[in-house]
């Protein structure tokens, strides 16, 4: 399936990005980034930013299975960044990092968090032309953060569930430390997890309600599962399941 992405700066750039629910859960995934890259790992240097988990409840062996599936990879140079630290690390203390990177890595946790502190620390404004020459690797949060909105996140589908069309999707995050702005890089929507974790309210019906009522069509990946772009060129990576729901 092909669908047209967002920005025309991105078009002409050809640029890369895998999106994945679990990060490189498969060695399918690993070869898509290794694809992506164009070059060994161990000549490449990558960015993991580990924000996202911060504002996650619950057990977090997910995390360091990200972490791990990236980090056994063999890179060069391995940095993770946290943008917002205790307080919100200022920016020169890790815009470096990214600039050197050939790849950012957006790790999963919460979306709306996420986007709070990506936006605080002026992040969301540079990711755009830093991925003019990096790749980028969303996990979960992480990519969902390049799609138009934030519909097909936990919180926001329970809601729909119920009927709350109308909800102000900032007031699901943390008080305080919530945002609802994305990248907005594609014209389509990722809802990570799909078949992966059972849910008693997410399925397709749903998800075929959110895809109409927003008029975009939804990639639902098991974590086994991810979307590659190159370009505008899409394909979907897969040793696991997978739903496209089309308009």
């Amino acid at each position: 399936h092909t669908v047209r992405l967002m920005r025309q700066w991105y078009n002409e750039g050809m640029k890369k990005l895998l999106l994945t629910s679990q990060m490189i859960h498969n060695t399918s995934i690993a070869g898509s980034l290794s694809k992506l890259l164009g070059k060994p790992f161990s000549e490449a240097k990558i960015a993991y930013i580990i924000t996202s988990h911060n504002g996650a409840t619950g057990e977090k062996s997910w995390f360091v299975e990200n972490i791990n599936s990236l980090y056994n990879l063999g890179w060069k140079t391995f940095y993770m960044i946290d943008v917002a630290g205790k307080d919100g690390l200022p920016k020169e203390s890790w815009m470096a990092q990214l600039e050197e990177a050939d790849v950012i890595a957006m790790g999963g946790g919460a979306n709306f968090y996420l986007s709070y502190w990506v936006e605080k620390s002026g992040l969301l404004e540079q990711l755009p032309r830093l991925l003019e020459t990096k790749v980028y690797v969303g996990a979960s949060a992480g990519s969902m953060l390049v799609q138009p909105n934030f519909s097909t996140s936990s919180d926001a589908l329970r809601e729909y569930s119920h009927g709350n069309w109308d909800i102000d999707l900032s007031l699901l995050g943390p008080k305080g430390r919530s945002s609802t702005r994305t990248l907005q890089l594609i014209d389509f929507l990722i809802r990570p997890h799909y078949y992966s974790k059972p849910s008693d309210f997410i399925n397709d019906k749903l998800l075929r309600e959110v895809g109409t009522h927003f008029k975009l069509p939804i990639y639902a990946l098991d974590d086994d599962s991810a979307v590659e772009i190159i370009g505008d060129q899409i394909r979907v990576i897969s040793k696991g399941r997978w739903k496209f729901f089309d308009l």
